[in-house]
């Protein structure tokens, strides 16, 4: 009973921090290093999938972090099918021109069914580093996918400045 119990609050708290992230969505935090990141949420079903790209705003040379965050807001598990052994993706578009960047290019997946199961309340995390030496100053869109909901792909704007 005491188990079901702590299950049942931790799922609460975790649909409440969800929650909580959903009803951001679009607006600007306003604590030191939270402000200078950009999160957009899309929601399918019972899943949600957030693109944090951190930071929102930087010189051209730095590093920028992308994380992709799939969460199960249903009570059971919640199992998705992927073509291949790649689970996600992310692709950085130069507003005035094409593509720049994309994870996946130059890797290999094993070309077979594969299935990611997440369980209730928890979450799938992807994070990948994009080095954006040699880009130029601007404003860009990363669109992020989790290769299980193709159809649902945020897309979070961010800039580089010049050096």
């Amino acid at each position: 009973m005491r188990r079901r119990f702590a299950l049942i609050i931790c799922f609460l708290l975790a649909v409440g921090l969800v929650a909580g992230v959903a009803a951001g969505c679009g607006s600007e935090k306003s604590n030191g290093e939270a402000a200078n990141s950009a999160s957009v949420t899309k929601k399918s079903g019972g899943t949600l999938v957030v693109l944090t790209v951190k930071p929102r705003e930087t010189k051209t040379g730095t590093d920028v972090a992308m994380t992709l965050t799939v969460t199960n807001t249903t009570g059971k598990p919640q199992g998705f099918t992927l073509p291949s052994t790649q689970a996600f993706d992310f692709t950085v578009f130069y507003a005035k021109g094409g593509q720049v960047y994309q994870w996946s290019q130059g890797k290999a997946f094993a070309q077979v069914i594969t299935t990611v199961t997440i369980d209730p309340a928890r979450s799938k995390i992807y994070t990948v580093t994009w080095d954006t030496t040699g880009q130029s100053a601007g404003d860009y869109q990363v669109d992020g996918v989790f290769k299980g909901l193709p159809g649902v792909q945020p897309r979070a704007t961010m800039t580089l400045t010049a050096d």
